[in-house]
């Protein structure tokens, strides 16, 4: 059999073979209030760790926008190899920025939003449907399955590697594994954390005989492979916080700050752990009015937490400085 070319560059040219050892460069679309970005996952090494560094694209208005970028920015990744600097991803986001895609440039993306958001929910539906009939023949199963499977993990699992970050366990007999290729299953490790309804659920599986780490596709299906966790410390540091806000010309007080120097409790108290996260770990958020209103300053102070805490909770490596810029 004679192997496929490797894929071809935006701008026409071939591009190069993805020699590296480390996983390929992926890209997806993110969607948040109506605002398409393309999102680039690049993995580098970073002493005997390997580290997934995720750019975002510039904000579209359309999905065949944010996909010229992807293609753009994933072009520019493979150009890049290896390279632990992403100087040509970085490059070529920062030209992005400047760039107004016309409609010759688009022709040939597909962009069928409203048929592939329903054909999804309708997955999505049965998939939930489909699980919880699962669910409940796991727990219909009789003792002789569930004996079964434990004598399968006498041996217990692999000491090969251990999982970096704390709260790591055995999976129960109910927990669905990833079932991965020179992967044994009993050498899963699991990291659980609360959904939105307070129930514990694996997010993060760890394979102790390979040191994999894997977390569930966002779509349901299928796993990713993600990088090492961040080993959080604790920095000797005491926090304290104080705001003033001093009135406008008119007698206003246009400003509002969002001040949470204990990040980990707050998240915590809104079901999203942050134990990935080196303590302490803080938030501040300044806030100005405009047109002598408060309207704008408090709209975003109040959604501010709300947005920012899902993303540092569903993150398990550490983050980059640019990443949180």
């Amino acid at each position: 059999s004679v192997a496929p070319p490797p894929p071809a560059d935006p701008m026409g040219e071939q591009l190069p073979k993805w020699t590296s050892d480390l996983p390929e460069p992926e890209v997806s679309i993110d969607v948040e209030d109506g605002i398409y970005r393309a999102e680039l996952v690049n993995y580098i090494k970073k002493g005997e760790r390997v580290k997934d560094i995720r750019v975002r694209g510039p904000a579209r208005s359309t999905r065949r926008e944010a996909k010229k970028d992807a293609a753009e920015l994933l072009a520019a990744a493979r150009r890049g190899g290896s390279d632990p600097a992403l100087f040509h991803v970085r490059a070529r986001r920062k030209e992005l920025e400047a760039v107004r895609w016309k409609k010759e440039d688009l022709a040939g993306i597909e962009d069928e939003d409203e048929l592939r958001e329903e054909k999804r929910r309708k997955e999505l539906e049965e998939k939930k449907a489909q699980e919880k009939e699962k669910e409940r023949q796991r727990q219909e199963q009789s003792h002789g399955d569930v004996l079964a499977r434990l004598v399968s993990t006498l041996d217990g699992p692999s000491d090969a590697h251990k999982p970096v970050g704390p709260n790591w366990k055995r999976p129960g007999s109910m927990v669905q594994l990833p079932e991965i290729q020179g992967h044994p299953m009993n050498s899963w490790f699991i990291h659980e954390k609360q959904d939105a309804n307070g129930k514990y659920r694996a997010w993060l599986f760890f394979n102790s005989a390979t040191g994999k780490y894997y977390r569930q596709k966002d779509a349901g299906a299928g796993y990713l492979q993600v990088g090492v966790p961040n080993a959080p410390q604790d920095w000797p540091i005491s926090v304290r916080v104080g705001s003033a806000n001093l009135p406008s010309k008119v007698g206003k007080k246009l400003g509002m700050a969002v001040l949470l120097p204990e990040l980990h409790k707050t998240g915590f108290l809104l079901k999203q752990p942050l134990e990935f996260l080196d303590k302490p770990a803080s938030l501040f958020v300044l806030c100005d009015g405009l047109r002598n209103s408060v309207a704008a300053a408090d709209f975003c102070a109040r959604k501010m937490h709300s947005l920012l805490l899902p993303k540092l909770s569903a993150r398990a490596s550490e983050w980059e400085d640019f990443e949180l810029a």
